[in-house]
């Protein structure tokens, strides 16, 4: 028999007596020997004045000056309590003691620290039938261990400003588009593995500081207007031919 229950006895064998006398004033008919009748639970607020041995045990006191007693919290209660939280407390008879469970914290002592909804065992937020919204007067802040899954057919992210940190990352599209206004991109190396690009600009402009080094089947190059090779020293090596077309062709 643990402290809690052989405290709470007494008080557990009067809730007993006291259902006893409540049935017989009412005229109803006396159990059959073996049973008792249900009892009913003894709900009362009181203060929390202590942690308990674990993450869902606490150390409750109903009044100034009453002993303290272990009470652990109920499922149903979301909200973890804090010290000197006001919580609503219930106990009923369990084998030679009382059973002591916080159903719910009524007020809490320190309203400028953010409550904390704790539930052991895992948490799941379900509407079925309906939107689930999240709002903050400040920030959201969505923290993961393991890791942060979304899946949705459609996704809409709005923000003012954005800084992603990943110290890896793998994009995967079928189709996607970009609509940016300047786009600075800076790293070490950029590898890319494409089947076709195409692109339509205004203007291209590229400043390479060493070696741009292209390698392909074909290179075609076409300009409506002129096109312009300037360096110290320029070198057309060809196996076959090499042709210059044009009404002039100036050279030296």
């Amino acid at each position: 028999m643990t402290d809690l229950q052989t405290r709470n006895r007494p008080a557990a064998e009067s809730a007993i007596a006291r259902t006893r006398r409540r049935a017989a004033a009412a005229g109803a008919s006396p159990a059959p020997k073996g049973q008792d009748v249900p009892i009913a639970a003894q709900i009362f607020p009181a203060r929390i004045v202590s942690a308990g041995p674990d993450a869902q045990s606490f150390n409750v006191q109903a009044a100034p000056g009453m002993a303290e007693q272990r009470a652990r919290t109920a499922d149903s209660c979301l909200i973890a309590p804090d010290l000197n939280d006001l919580v609503l407390c219930a106990g009923y008879p369990s084998g030679d003691g009382t059973a002591l469970y916080i159903l719910s914290v009524l007020v809490r002592a320190d309203i400028s620290r953010a409550a904390l909804l704790n539930a052991a065992g895992g948490l799941t937020l379900s509407a079925p039938d309906g939107a689930v919204t999240i709002h903050a007067g400040q920030s959201v802040n969505i923290l993961g261990n393991a890791g942060l899954n979304l899946t949705t057919e459609n996704l809409s992210v709005r923000a003012g400003a954005a800084v992603l940190n990943l110290d890896s990352a793998v994009l995967e599209s079928a189709n996607a588009v970009a609509s940016i206004g300047t786009l600075r991109l800076l790293g070490d190396k950029l590898l890319s593995l494409v089947k076709v690009i195409s692109g339509h600009h205004q203007r291209a402009s590229r400043k390479v500081a060493e070696v741009d080094q292209v390698q392909a089947g074909e290179v075609l190059v076409s300009a409506e207007n002129q096109i312009s090779h300037q360096a110290h020293q320029i070198v057309h090596v060809s196996t076959e031919d090499m042709r210059f077309d044009g009404a002039r062709i100036h050279m030296g």
